[in-house]
């Protein structure tokens, strides 16, 4: 997702994005979470989705030496535009690599005994006093927040995405949130685009005159559509099929449209 950094202003660099079954969050990947599946994923295909999440859970094992690997936003990108929701689980039971790596192991440990030792005064109790990794995500629950990507400070302006998704994929939730938080990136850059234009609440929306309502209507549409989804029933996969290629087609065909 270089895309979301490699658009500096005034530089070459990507200047429109086709994504298809993008894996946005190594972190959300958890084996048999059916809270997180489709809805409209019948129950007979979720032992199919537990399988395709298990292969995943495998490959982030075999591709990320670390759990803190996959936290960075290069390898889980939408981490630019909200925080992961946990923190950085402890490392695996595994034997450290070395004396240094052992040391840190041995004082994540006891960070860890203590802050299960401060949270049986709140009333909390634990069944372990060893955390592994899922338990103590657990424990630190969900606190996912957006984040204002870019800053100004930056000087990137994020190009046009064009995002597809398989409904039967197990990271459908992760594109539809991704193409969200890219809309509400891109209505940010317009806002500080109109520098010293009054910010309108929603009362003095309903007051503006009917050329202006239209005007701000376009404007909004205009952003929104730099973020696009594209959803289907199947898996949505480019493959040789004749679904495949015309998915391969139409993005095609929108990528020459946003160069021209």
């Amino acid at each position: 997702m270089l895309a979301l950094t490699e658009c500096r202003i005034g530089q070459p660099g990507i200047v429109a994005a086709a994504v298809n079954n993008p894996i946005l969050d190594w972190i959300d990947i958890e084996d048999g979470d059916h809270n997180k599946m489709p809805s409209q994923v019948p129950g007979s295909a979720t032992s199919a989705l537990d399988a395709i999440s298990r292969s995943l859970l495998q490959l982030r094992k075999r591709v990320f030496q670390k759990p803190e690997h996959y936290f960075d936003p290069f390898a889980s990108p939408l981490l630019f535009l909200r925080s992961a929701g946990r923190d950085v689980p402890p490392a695996p039971s595994e034997a450290p690599l070395d004396d240094m790596e052992y040391l840190s192991f041995l004082e994540r440990q006891d960070f860890y005994r203590q802050q299960v030792a401060l949270s049986s005064f709140s009333g909390t109790q634990h069944a372990s006093r060893d955390l592994d990794a899922r338990e103590w995500q657990e424990e630190q629950g969900v606190r996912k927040t957006s984040k204002r990507y870019p800053s100004a400070a930056l000087g990137l302006r994020l190009p046009p995405f064009h995002i597809s998704s398989g409904g039967a994929a197990p990271l459908e939730q992760q594109a539809s949130e991704l193409t969200q938080r890219l809309k509400k990136s891109f209505l940010r850059q317009a806002d500080a685009a109109d520098f010293g234009r009054k910010v309108l609440m929603d009362d003095e929306i309903e007051r503006l005159d009917e050329e202006e309502k239209l005007e701000r209507h376009a404007r909004d549409n205009e952003v929104h559509s730099k973020a696009q989804l594209t959803q289907c029933r199947s898996k949505g996969l480019w493959d040789e099929s004749a679904e495949g290629r015309g998915r391969v087609l139409e993005m095609v065909r929108w990528l020459k449209e946003k160069l021209m």
